[in-house]
């Protein structure tokens, strides 16, 4: 591999990264909406005492 060869692959690397943040927004957003609707679910439990969530 010759130092432009090792450039251009640096410069693409470089190039994934938003796509990376988006994907782990993403998943991000789906984990924190899951533990929503399930914190919410148990909110009705007559019995809770103020559960550490």
């Amino acid at each position: 591999m010759d130092r432009q060869t090792y450039t251009a692959e640096l410069a693409s690397l470089r190039g994934l990264r938003p796509e990376i943040i988006a994907a782990e927004k993403k998943e991000l957003d789906k984990l924190t909406a899951q533990r929503v609707r399930r914190v919410t679910g148990l909110a009705g439990y007559e019995g809770e005492k103020g559960a550490d969530w």
